[in-house]
């Protein structure tokens, strides 16, 4: 996978002052996921070594925030030890799992480590690293991410002593790779139809915009056709991760055109398909003024990828 960068005004909006008391209760949580996955967490960090001094000092600078930086030439002089076994343990860090290593996309050749079990670990990946988990699970991320002069892992060796590019913009993916994504997530989505909980989970990780979950929301409530309720995911979706009040309020009127063109009998054949197109059309032609109460959200996400958006 290619190294994922970041810009560091973006991870500074995450930087908080750390906390001992929750230092140590994410290596204990560490040692327990260790166990979990059969590994041996005292031969990769012993006690009292170097390496776990490394390992305690990343994660109490990640505590609070989810999300720390540092060189490893400072993170060497921090614990007391020399660069090779900062690297040594950084790569039991990855070993583990437990945190998404990356570095600076700026030209300031620090690692980066995100904390994968903090709260804020899907909005550090929307507003640092512009994907999603299920992005960077599938390794997609080599579409969203900067590109460095030859593919690298995310080894301190691929951080230090070489300048990143700037990241690309999202939209630089091909429309055939755009539809090859939105296929397989709307796959998923359609698979999960028929359980709730299961569609609900998705629809939490996919729909990464507030106006996105109150319109599948919305959908759900208000509506008892059976088809509107079973294509309400795939909706939400389309609708797009960029989608404002405005917006929401365009695609509840286009959900209630379909419904009455349903409720006469007009045919078609998919639903998202022509809600794409109405939706799509009035937002081009106009908008409405009336507001709608905005969602209570800390961070804005207009900017990520939107569907709609070609």
């Amino acid at each position: 996978m290619t190294l994922m960068t970041a810009y560091n005004q973006d991870i500074q909006r995450y930087i908080e002052k750390p906390s001992t008391n929750r230092t140590k209760t994410i290596i204990q949580e560490i040692k327990e996921r260790a166990l979990a996955e059969g590994l041996n967490f005292n031969r990769l960090f012993p006690a009292n070594t170097k390496r776990y001094k490394v390992l305690d000092t990343i994660v109490y600078m990640a505590s609070v925030g989810g999300i720390c930086k540092i060189q490893s030439g400072k993170l060497a002089e921090k614990v007391g030890a020399k660069v090779r076994t900062v690297r040594d343990a950084v790569k039991n860090i990855k070993q583990l799992g437990c945190f998404l290593v990356g570095g600076m996309a700026d030209g300031h050749n620090k690692y980066v480590f995100v904390y994968k079990h903090h709260p804020n670990y899907r909005e550090i990946l929307a507003n640092v690293f512009f994907v999603n988990e299920n992005e960077v699970t599938a390794h997609v991320t080599a579409h969203h991410i900067a590109q460095r002069e030859s593919a690298e892992s995310v080894d301190v060796s691929g951080v230090e002593g070489r300048k990143t590019s700037p990241i690309p913009n999202y939209l630089s993916i091909s429309k055939q790779e755009k539809e090859y994504i939105q296929e397989s997530i709307e796959k998923e989505l359609q698979e999960s139809q028929n359980q709730e909980h299961l569609e609900q989970k998705r629809v939490q990780e996919y729909c990464t915009n507030p106006y996105q979950r109150m319109l599948y929301d919305f959908l759900k409530a208000n509506f008892t056709n059976t088809r509107i309720r079973e294509s309400a995911a795939i909706i939400a979706l389309r609708a797009g991760s960029n989608m404002d009040v405005k917006a929401y309020q365009v695609a509840c009127k286009v959900m209630d055109a379909i419904d009455f063109k349903l409720h006469i009998r007009t045919a078609m054949d998919s639903i998202p398909a022509v809600f794409q197109k109405m939706y799509t059309d009035r937002l081009k032609y106009g908008l409405t003024k009336t507001r709608i109460p905005e969602p209570k959200q800390n961070r804005d996400t207009s900017y990520l990828y939107n569907w709609v958006d070609e």
